[in-house]
């Protein structure tokens, strides 16, 4: 009780003015007032449009939160009904060429500088006490973040859910699906037929798969020539394209408002979110970042936004069917309006415990570090550490090698193969994985193309509690391939859930901005981090890993050349010779924060 109230007295003690405003008043009918096609100038003339909506009878001034969307403003009607009935003013934004917006639609490029004129916008109207607050969802939490690095003067608090960092997230690997999202966006209104057209997608990506030809060609193959998805593969790497809309290091240092991010642990996009996360921590005076308040749930992507009971065919407990609307206004009447932190966001961090199925706090995200009122434990997560070994090839999940608890002494390597030409992975992929939430699916072999790794049954209970890693020392034979680590967790019964994975190209093994060919024959050694996650795994079960190269008609083909991925094809193909060595000069190993 003692570490809550301390955190309170922190937050609160930095935010000396939200006292001044009491929180918006309901509306007294329970009713709103819709104003639809409001336009809202930018600096160089282009006009936004914007769906309004304020508490019915209105009197007087209210602040105001709004939000901005490529996805048209209409997919936001919820939380607008839902924020006027709560007494505030809401503003459903349509993003420069989307909706009846007016201009082009270049993703994220103006979402900055647009953002800043609807804030000052919004706080000279009649109708605003001048108090504007902005949230956002996946591409809206992106310009959440945008806005805030322009720091309009009238932006007094924020809240991104699950805000999305492309190529950063992506690993500098493209997808297919890339081409899904730029067809949902393309024109005025959101072509939601086209994008949940399974069958067409999936015959797609298999066309493509199979034909061997670049993903370059892919908008020819889907019918629709597209210059932003030739862009996109123009900037194959994480350069100034992507990374200029989001704040720089000299731009998080200078945020200083009331910030809650919302993210999930089954979303495979939480490293965006928490890399903007932590790069505030990173920057930020210490007394701007105590406004900083982050909760983790166990959801999926569009669980962060409307909190579900179940994410890719794993089931959480009743703690878990979270009022996002309801947490969303609470946190606004704090801190737009002075009325108590939300018991929810007592501690800096809040996050959902997989396994244990409850909610518990945190006073730092790494390691993290429990508050005791909120859980059962008091100090922070411990590293422990399991080593990779075997005594013969570890190909096969039903004979796998081992993950030992001191390191392999004169053990021998591993190796698979992985050869871009092998379609039978792909001819396997003849749907979308609707459980990707459990066990790895396809064969005992893994088509030959990579290696898995348990630990012993475990004798007793061990939570997970933070960022897994994995170290694996590799050589190849190829100045490229791509790689990727999974971490599962078996059950007493041998089912199988994922705890999470990671992925990456290996000329980018040591920054996504720079380039470095695989040594031929070198060992290297090669870091994955998985996203942040809290299960608590219960006697007998086990951990798995699995290394693997990815041969999916869902991701970008690697053809192992080195040149150009996107522009190259099947006849740049090389097959890779993948070794993995796990012996005293080669720790390969598997580090997981635990309690």
């Amino acid at each position: 009780m003692h570490h809550h109230l301390l955190s309170l007295l922190l937050f609160l003690g930095v935010l000396p003015a939200i006292a001044e405003t009491p929180p918006p008043a309901p509306a007294p009918d329970n009713t709103y007032d819709l104003t639809w096609d409001v336009r809202i100038p930018m600096r160089d003339g282009i006009r936004l449009h914007a769906s309004l909506y304020r508490p019915h009878g209105l009197v007087g001034p209210a602040p105001v939160v709004f939000n901005m969307t490529p996805y048209t403003s209409d997919g936001f009607h919820p939380e607008g009904v839902y924020f006027a009935k709560r007494g505030y003013v809401f503003a459903a934004v349509d993003v420069r060429g989307r909706g009846t917006s007016e201009g082009p639609f270049e993703p994220w490029l103006h979402d900055g500088r647009d953002g800043y004129d609807v804030v000052e916008w919004l706080a000279k109207q009649a109708w605003s006490n001048g108090k504007v607050g902005m949230i956002g969802h996946s591409y809206g939490g992106r310009a959440v973040w945008s806005t805030i690095k322009e720091r309009p003067p009238h932006l007094l608090a924020a809240a991104p859910i699950s805000a999305s960092y492309p190529m950063y997230g992506w690993h500098n690997i493209l997808t297919p699906d890339v081409m899904q999202w730029i067809l949902l966006t393309a024109g005025a209104t959101s072509n939601t037929q086209i994008l949940g057209d399974s069958d067409f997608w999936i015959a797609k990506q298999r066309e493509l798969y199979l034909s061997k030809r670049p993903l370059r060609d892919f908008d020819r193959i889907v019918g629709s020539p597209s210059p932003l998805f030739q862009r996109f593969c123009d900037h194959p790497t994480l350069d100034a394209f992507w990374d200029d809309p989001t704040p720089s290091p000299a731009d998080f240092a200078r945020v200083d408002l009331p910030i809650l991010s919302i993210t999930a642990e089954y979303e495979s996009n939480n490293v965006g979110p928490l890399r903007f996360y932590q790069e505030h921590e990173k920057y930020a005076p210490a007394a701007a970042f105590a406004k900083h308040r982050l909760l983790i749930g166990p959801w999926d992507h569009h669980g962060a936004r409307q909190p579900a009971r179940e994410a890719g065919g794993v089931a959480f407990g009743p703690a878990a069917d979270l009022d996002m609307k309801k947490l969303l206004a609470d946190w606004f009447d704090f801190a737009l309006g002075g009325a108590p932190l939300p018991a929810m966001l007592a501690d800096p961090v809040r996050y959902y415990a997989l396994g244990a199925e409850e909610w518990r706090g945190a006073a730092k995200l790494e390691p993290l570090t429990p508050v005791v009122a909120a859980g059962a434990k008091t100090s922070p997560a411990a590293t422990r550490t399991f080593y990779l070994d075997s005594t013969e090839n570890a190909g096969s999940l039903s004979h796998p090698g081992r993950l030992a608890e001191s390191v392999a002494t004169g053990s021998k390597a591993d190796r698979w193969t992985y050869d871009p030409l092998d379609v039978r992975p792909g001819l396997a992929e003849t749907a979308e994985v609707a459980e990707w939430a459990k066990g790895i699916t396809g064969p005992d072999d893994l088509w030959g193309s990579g290696l898995a790794y348990t630990t012993e049954p475990f004798a007793q209970a061990v939570e997970i509690a933070g960022f897994p890693r994995i170290t694996a020392w590799i050589a190849l034979d190829v100045p490229d391939a791509d790689l990727m680590a999974r971490l599962e967790m078996i059950a007493p019964d041998g089912a199988a859930i994922l705890i999470g994975e990671d992925w990456m190209r290996a000329r980018f093994r040591s920054s996504l901005a720079r380039q470095e060919p695989a040594p031929a024959g070198v060992p290297l050694d090669y870091r994955f981090e998985l996203p942040f996650v809290d299960r608590v795994l219960a006697p007998g079960s086990r951990l798995r890993l699995i290394l693997r190269s990815p041969n999916s008609i869902f991701l970008e083909r690697n053809w192992n050349g080195g040149g150009v991925v996107v522009d190259e094809s099947g006849k740049d193909a090389r097959t890779a010779h993948v070794t993995v060595l796990h012996d005293r000069d080669h720790p390969s190993r598997v580090e997981i924060p635990a309690f």
